[in-house]
């Protein structure tokens, strides 16, 4: 696939994170800034832009652009992606528009090169609180705890070529410091840092549709230090050891403690087995499904 010649020179901060890493909670603190601004999440670059489609009338209807109540009525369509994103955080009066979309994490090259002024701003959390957190979220609580770990363990990967491009945050931090955090990050988009970010507001709920509330309700409320730590509670010995074999740089890099599984020699040799598997699943997918720009 051919990269998107058009660019775009619009201001613009990307959260990005694996599912369930606190990207929702971010969003609505950074959101409360005066120079920032947000809208739902719509999956708009990834869907869209990063596959360079065109925007027609009936994906205000049937996509998750319908978050946004723009109307048809100036809407020259087919019209070009890049335009119509940049029309849109054109008519937002802020002078960073931010926007969240977890799964971009896959995509970092694609965004700094189709957004070169950008800011991407990736948050982290304890694997085993990731998993907890994906099992009780009614988005993926279906999904085996085998298949939230290959999503995981792929989009990690591709975030790590990438990583230079990106300020990285630690969930854990931005429960336990969040002044000192949201310091880092206002310091890192060149504004002032504004005490408010960190108060509950009454239009928080903006940012959260209606069929999202479920999993995402926590984020209306203030910092709740409970989320930390549930996920050692809720697994096995042998899901806690498969999901550090699969993420001991995340371990290592931000400093969590390693499970105190107990694991006997078939289980260790099992989940080497299923790690290998997991590993070349996630090769496989970077190599010839993950489209570069």
């Amino acid at each position: 696939m051919t990269f998107i010649t058009q660019k775009s020179d619009r201001n613009i901060i990307f959260i990005v994170g694996i599912g369930r890493s606190g990207t929702s909670l971010l969003q609505t603190i950074l959101n409360r800034h005066s120079k920032i601004d947000s809208s739902q999440e719509t999956a708009f670059v990834r869907d869209f832009i990063l596959k360079n489609k065109k925007v027609s009338k009936k994906d205000l209807i049937y996509s998750k652009i319908n978050r946004l109540n723009i109307s048809d009525k100036n809407l020259n369509t087919p019209m070009s992606s890049i335009d119509f994103y940049n029309n849109y955080v054109n008519n937002t009066s802020s002078f960073f528009f931010l926007d969240k979309d977890p799964r971009l994490i896959e995509s970092i090259q694609s965004l700094k090169k189709i957004f070169p002024y950008s800011k991407v701003i990736c948050i982290y959390r304890n694997p085993l609180d990731v998993m907890h957190s994906k099992i009780n979220a009614e988005w993926s609580q279906n999904n085996s705890i085998i298949k939230n770990i290959l999503i995981s363990t792929i989009q990690h990967k591709l975030f790590k070529k990438n990583r230079s491009f990106c300020l990285t945050l630690k969930y854990e931090d931005l429960i336990n410091n969040p002044k000192i955090e949201i310091k880092k990050i206002t310091k890192h988009l060149k504004i002032n840092f504004e005490p408010d970010m960190l108060t509950p507001k009454h239009n928080d709920n903006k940012l959260v549709t209606n069929e999202e509330m479920q999993w995402k309700s926590n984020t209306l409320n203030p910092i709740d230090s409970t989320n930390i730590g549930k996920g050692t509670a809720t697994f096995s010995n042998f899901q806690q050891s498969l999901v550090y074999e699969l993420n001991k740089d995340i371990y290592q890099s931000f400093k969590y403690t390693k499970p105190l599984a107990k694991t006997g020699m078939f289980n260790l040799i099992l989940i080497k087995l299923i790690s290998f598997f997991i590993n070349c699943l996630a090769n496989i997918y970077d190599l010839f499904s993950y489209k570069k720009f």
